[in-house]
């Protein structure tokens, strides 16, 4: 009791202290708003505003507890220490908020532990330096020494306060920060929850970790007897959150694919109807693209080996081409695997919801490797039909409207719907300008996208990256191969094999053993040739496990919109 009458006595007279604090954490809901920042979109839920501060509050009356027990000549400079680090994490919630729409961002703390000390300072000054990073300091700066009247204000509040009061605030701040630790969760507790930040902080660690063994491992191969007598130029284009119920090659009735359609209508174009991605987002799809990481060999890709590494070993020139960010906690391990690449070559630096180049950006690297001598390996990564949809095409691809679109739904939902559409229009447009770059030359070209996408077609009420792991749309996939006539012309019996799989059942963690047997590579350890789709001896009935553990062809949802 006597210490609790203690904590109580410490709040009171620690009052401006502990609302400085607390004025701090409430206003980045106010920025927020200030800058037109969708709250639901950023887990601004009522329980997280209000556990939340429940945390903050619980928090700032310990830090008071603090100060009491110090002398008085070291209570100014511990205060002035406490509203630094305050200060810091608050311009690390807004960056986190105006950049990566969540608070405690895994792709702020992936941008401290991942980058070098030129990258950082090249970082500082696109973000942090623009005018609203300015503006953001400068008012973190009038907060903690010019808001005095206001924290002032604040501080009667908690100098009343009851001694029960005190004891439930500490303690349900305890208790929420212990959960914190115990789920490793950033989206539920709040702003400034330090759980949720040493959370994140290992958890990145360890990622990267990971990681950097996956790259050691890969330097150590031994490829010795790789070879090759395949085709002059294999292109592969990975595609992103593409639905192919909106493509008019699947039978979507919106003309999304007219390029695309002429191609599959002559007979080029090898279309196959039924290939799932195992997962539903980026990271973990790709890695299961380009190693030989696969359900059955569970989640550690580490010691696998990678198609670039295998592709170099077999004579092939390499390179990766992204219009997608070389750093953010979602590409540090395609950044290192399209590291393994001769060349590589990024449309953005760093992650940034603010950013992004459409597709079109990166055509002309594609035509410069397209017009290389020898055998040549190219990768592609596009940002495709991502969110957000109107900002993945050109104003002239701008062909669908909110009138073109039937469904018994709001307009403002109808809009979202013909955005994307455009998306997959200019999707169209992009795929087939890289295949005629290749049209006159020994080629395959394979595109895929790494996942899908709902909009508004299971439910009325969402659009993105599905939410339910038994959605099929989060899984159902585009996949094609284009094959020039040079090739053709060579490789008959590929061919043969190539039509006469598409409509065969197929999941894109076995991606890496199809495209071995597509460009002839012989002496791979890790090759399996019942997992290639166009191999004789391709295995139809292996399980389709998604998201670790749903049977695709068993456990999924009927999607009858």
């Amino acid at each position: 009791m006597r210490i609790l009458n203690y904590l109580r006595q410490a709040v009171s007279n620690h009052s401006v202290f502990v609302g400085r604090l607390i004025l701090l954490n409430f206003v980045i809901i106010i920025l927020a708003i200030f800058f037109d920042i969708d709250l639901k979109a950023y887990h601004f839920k009522f329980n997280t505003i209000v556990i939340g501060s429940i945390i903050t509050i619980g928090i700032s009356f310990v830090l008071a507890a603090v100060a009491e027990l110090l002398p008085l000549p070291f209570r100014s400079v511990y205060k002035l220490i406490i509203y630094v680090f305050q200060g810091l994490l608050f311009v690390f919630e807004f960056f986190s908020l105006y950049m990566y729409d969540r608070t405690a961002s895994l792709n702020m703390i992936t941008m401290i532990l991942s980058t070098t000390f030129n990258e950082a300072c090249e970082y500082l000054q696109t973000y942090v330096l623009a005018p609203k990073g300015l503006i953001a300091i400068a008012i973190t700066v009038a907060i903690i020494f010019g808001a005095g009247k206001a924290a002032q204000k604040i501080s009667v509040v908690f100098r009343k306060l009851s001694l029960l009061t005190v004891t439930v605030f500490i303690i349900a701040s305890m208790v929420f920060t212990a959960n914190t630790f115990k789920s490793g969760s950033c989206d539920f507790y709040g702003l400034l929850s330090v759980g949720s930040y040493v959370n994140n902080w290992w958890g990145v660690k360890k990622h990267l970790n990971r990681i950097a063994e996956a790259g050691y491992n890969l330097d150590h191969k031994d490829r010795r007897g790789i070879v090759s007598d395949g085709a002059a130029n294999i292109v592969f284009i990975i595609g992103e959150s593409t639905n192919k119920k909106h493509m008019g090659l699947y039978g979507y009735e919106a003309a999304t694919n007219p390029l695309l359609g002429k191609r599959l209508a002559q007979k080029d174009l090898a279309l196959y109807s039924d290939v799932v991605s195992p997962y539903s987002f980026t990271m973990h799809s790709i890695i299961s693209m380009l190693t030989f990481r696969n359900h059955e060999s569970g989640e550690m890709w580490q010691d696998r080996d990678s198609i670039i590494d295998i592709a170099k070993a077999a004579g092939y020139n390499t390179a990766w081409i992204s219009n997608q960010e070389e750093k953010s906690v979602y590409a540090t391990a395609t950044t290192m695997l399209a590291g393994r690449a001769a060349e590589t070559i990024f449309g953005e630096k760093f992650a940034s919801k603010k950013s992004g180049n459409v597709d079109g950006a990166i055509l002309s690297n594609v035509k410069k490797s397209s017009l290389k001598t020898g055998k040549n390996f190219v990768f592609i990564h596009l940002m495709g039909t991502h969110v957000k949809y109107k900002s993945r095409y050109p104003k002239e691809f701008e062909v669908f409207s909110a009138a073109d679109i039937k469904k018994n739904i709001s307009v403002e939902k109808k809009q979202t719907i013909a955005e994307y559409d455009n998306a997959v229009l200019y999707n169209d447009y992009i795929v087939n300008e890289i295949i005629s770059y290749y049209d006159k030359q020994e080629a395959v070209v394979i595109y895929l996208s790494d996942h899908g996408q709902d909009v508004y077609d299971s439910s009325d009420d969402h659009a993105g990256h599905t939410k339910n792991k038994k959605n099929p749309l989060g899984f159902e996939i585009p996949f094609m191969i284009w094959l020039s006539p040079a090739f053709k012309a060579k490789y008959p019996d590929k061919v043969k094999a190539i039509y006469a799989a598409v409509d065969k059942p197929y999941m894109t963690d076995d991606i890496i053993h199809t495209i071995i047997d597509l460009a002839n590579i012989k002496g791979v350890a890790e090759y399996e040739e019942s997992r290639s789709i166009i191999n004789p001896k391709f295995n139809a009935q292996r399980k389709r496990i998604v998201d670790y553990d749903v049977d695709y062809d068993k456990d999924m949802d009927k999607i009858n919109k």
